[in-house]
């Protein structure tokens, strides 16, 4: 079943840290909710789950791992705090569950 799922992500910024949901999720928006950051994701039920690799680095932050150019940027989140973070995830997999 494809339908929209919101992801909890690790309180600890920084990273990497990982999330298991199905492959080929499309990530649609970060955002600010209760004092955490969460995802939105297109998700097919369908599928198996993998181990998404997540980092939120806030601004000025040094980037600290060689394959950072893998990661793709999902959102920027203001939250009521006044901080600044900034989401970005890893993924080898495409929609339709296919490895890239």
């Amino acid at each position: 079943m494809k339908t929209i799922f919101k992801y909890l992500l690790d309180d600890d910024f920084g990273g990497p840290f990982t999330v298991s949901m199905p492959a080929g999720a499309r990530f649609l928006r970060a955002g600010e909710q209760g004092n955490s950051i969460v995802v939105w994701a297109q998700v097919n039920t369908n599928f198996n789950t993998i181990e998404y690799e997540f980092y939120i680095l806030g601004t000025g932050w040094e980037i600290d791992t060689p394959d950072f150019e893998r990661f793709s940027f999902i959102d920027t989140v203001q939250m009521k705090s006044g901080l600044v973070w900034h989401v970005f995830v890893k993924s080898p997999y495409l929609w339709d569950g296919s490895q890239q």
